[in-house]
């Protein structure tokens, strides 16, 4: 249960075969490329100076350049494609495709499908200009409706021009006044309709008027109505432009039943896109060898149980290659892969929520999974929820085989997580918000397996979620000191972890001596106290030669002892989520009781809102138990001991965005 041993591996070829030792390492897949790790030695080359760069730009620009035009692709044919939920999104898997169908998806001609959308989209976005051109005018001809005049009649002449302007009721006046002044008394403006809202005004004026017109509608709060080239009056150009509209719209349709005829290759298309990208891959990663004129060098981590495999898939006569594999030095901070059991498995992802453990750290995924599972159990305190957790994520796993690694590892999570749940709400009798007393005859003994009822002992539940509290803090410290003693930082051991656990055991055995009232444990409890805020107070500053300072350093180290009462606080939103669960299906079971009153349609609206109710109960406190529980994990707990930010082991494989293999990958 820790981070999986890793070692540095270099690796020899012939600058010929560097192309196919990095196909093989890419379907392998289990060994990170490094190229960091080595630098050039003397009489070296990196391979992006090489004699064949430019060939090789030259394939990269290919490859590049064909992959943008099948993402422009893919793109515009999915937008043909049915509209996915956001839980089909979630869930749907990628396309299945056998290794042997995706390493010949080379051969896809790309081009005629190319050409077709190409030429459709052209189609499309001219249809598109000239909607939006017809609908603007329409937009302006609104005011012209029920005129008697040729509009092809509002036309300049050789002396005068004629302008047609749309403008707010409201300014009407101003902007008279306005052109008015701007044109002269030899000009003509008038009202041709009028609504509520806006008005449609004829101006005539000189011609030599008319450039300083145009600056002056610029600045005004008007619009000219562009209606060039129109022939007939308002009524008839609508007329027209509707049934052109109605055209062009066949047109969209027609276009869109090409393209989803298209759309048809799509699969192909998807795999054809991952199969040039992982050629790509391959080409950049060429820059990660250094070559001299007989031999290339590649450098990378690979995890220790995998180094026989390894051997055995270069150990072939088709190849001539080497390779030496080291410990990474103490400086170095290699790549972080996990190695825990299955049960603990799918909480790597919520450990990768907050940061990756450093590789010379403490894993704490075994040790977050079981809180996890148990804080959001007591969120949910209720059976029933538990059991449909379970009942909803298996079927997920079972039925959508082929989804991401982190949304399986969520499904299962939420699976173990119900669980746990299930069996909370026994110890604490709910069952669908009905109470072990209300159980029909075969599950009526139930009750006699409740624990602690949250509705009825509110205060034992909450000292309840104060002692988890207590305890997960204390393990977070207790990992803390333990990981200084293995690491021979025996000083931060005894005066930095010590004496806070002693701290913790003291409150808590002057809690218990309150109850039980043995005064031994109350001068146990009271000494524990005493020595533990000595030791903070003399030996948190021991870095610090001043004894002034070093004694203000303990001082306030010692004043921390109110954040560790706050840490424990923090779990009180167990009993307050664990609390709202109950109480909320309760409410669902009451509201749902008062539906039978309803003559006729009682025993219809019920079971809608039992089943709506306790869904939506189980949706919010279920999204609110995996929040608040993180947050737990994350703050109170990693803030005693855990660090992160270690980088995660990525290995050179096939990258693989919209397909998934079928079987086995062949090196």
């Amino acid at each position: 249960m820790a981070v999986t041993r890793i070692k540095k591996v270099y690796l020899l070829a012939l600058p010929d075969e560097r192309v196919a030792v990095l196909q093989k390492l890419q379907k392998w897949g289990r060994v990170q490329i490094a190229p960091e790790a080595l630098a050039p030695a003397e009489g070296s080359t990196p391979e992006n100076s090489g004699p064949d760069r430019q060939q090789l730009a030259g394939e990269k620009r290919r490859l590049e350049e064909s992959l943008s035009r099948l993402q422009w692709l893919i793109e515009h044919l999915e937008k043909v494609q049915p509209a996915k939920s956001m839980l089909e999104n979630f869930l749907v898997p990628k396309e299945l495709v056998d290794f042997g169908a995706f390493e010949q998806a080379g051969g896809f001609d790309l081009e005629p499908v190319y050409a077709a959308v190409q030429e459709i989209d052209e189609a499309e976005h001219q249809i598109q200009k000239q909607l939006r051109k017809n609908n603007h005018i329409l937009q302006q001809l609104a005011l012209f409706r029920g005129l008697p005049y040729d509009l092809e009649a509002f036309r300049d002449t050789q002396k005068i021009f004629v302008r047609l302007l749309l403008a707010e009721t409201h300014e009407l006046e101003a902007l008279r006044t306005g052109a008015q002044e701007v044109l002269g008394e030899e000009s003509v403006i008038d009202i041709l309709q009028e609504t509520k809202s806006r008005a449609l005004l004829l101006v005539i004026g000189r011609r030599e008027h008319g450039e300083a017109f145009a600056k002056w509608c610029e600045n005004q709060p008007l619009e000219v109505a562009a209606l060039a080239g129109l022939q007939g009056t308002a009524d008839q150009i609508e007329a027209r432009l509707h049934a052109e509209n109605e055209k062009l719209s066949a047109q969209q349709g027609h276009l869109n039943a090409r393209l989803q005829e298209q759309g048809r290759v799509l699969p192909q298309l998807q795999v054809f896109y991952d199969h040039l990208q992982n050629q790509l891959e391959r080409y950049n990663q060429l820059a990660s060898f250094l070559r001299s004129r007989f031999t290339a060098v590649i450098t990378g981590w690979i995890r220790t149980r995998d180094i026989p495999d390894f051997e055995q898939l270069f150990a072939n006569p088709g190849h001539t290659a080497g390779w030496l594999f080291e410990d990474p030095a103490p400086d170095e901070n290699p790549p972080v892969d996990y190695d825990n059991p299955t049960l603990v498995k799918p909480f790597e992802f919520v450990t990768d929520l907050y940061s990756r453990p450093k590789y010379w750290e403490l894993d704490p995924t075994p040790f977050l999974s079981a809180f996890f599972a148990l804080f959001f159990g007591i969120c949910l305190t209720d059976a029933g929820y538990g059991l449909t957790l379970v009942a909803l994520s298996a079927f997920a796993l079972k039925k959508f085989t082929n989804i991401t690694p982190n949304s399986r590892n969520l499904l299962r999570i939420l699976l173990f997580s119900g669980l746990v749940t299930t069996l909370v709400g026994i110890f604490t009798g709910g069952i669908f918000g009905v109470t072990p007393q209300q159980l029909p005859g075969p599950l009526a003994g139930l009750k006699h397996l409740v624990v602690l009822n949250p509705l009825q002992n509110q205060m034992g539940f909450l000292i309840f979620s104060l002692a988890l509290g207590i305890l997960h803090i204390s393990l977070g410290i207790f990992l803390k000191f333990s990981w200084n003693l293995r690491h021979q930082q025996k000083a931060d051991a005894w005066f930095d972890q010590a004496p806070w656990l002693a701290i913790i055991l003291g409150v808590v055995t002057l809690a218990v001596a309150g109850q039980v009232q043995a005064q031994w444990l109350t001068r146990f409890g009271t000494v524990l106290l005493i020595v533990a805020a000595l030791v903070i107070l003399i030996f948190s500053g021991r870095a610090v030669k001043n004894p002034f300072v070093r004694f203000a350093q303990g001082f306030y180290s010692l004043y921390q002892v109110s954040g560790l009462l706050g840490d424990v606080l923090s779990y009180a939103r167990l009993f307050a989520l664990g609390l709202a669960t109950g109480v909320i299906a309760g409410v669902v079971n009451f509201l749902a009781k008062m539906t039978l009153g309803i003559p006729y349609l009682g025993f219809v609206i019920m079971p809608l809102v039992l089943i709506g109710g306790h869904l939506l109960n189980i949706v919010i406190n279920a999204l609110g138990g995996f929040i608040h529980t993180s947050r737990l994990q994350y703050v109170e707990f990693f803030g005693k001991f855990y660090e992160g930010g270690g980088e995660p082991f990525e290995p050179f494989q096939l990258k693989l965005k919209y397909t998934k293999i079928k079987g086995q990958v062949q090196p």
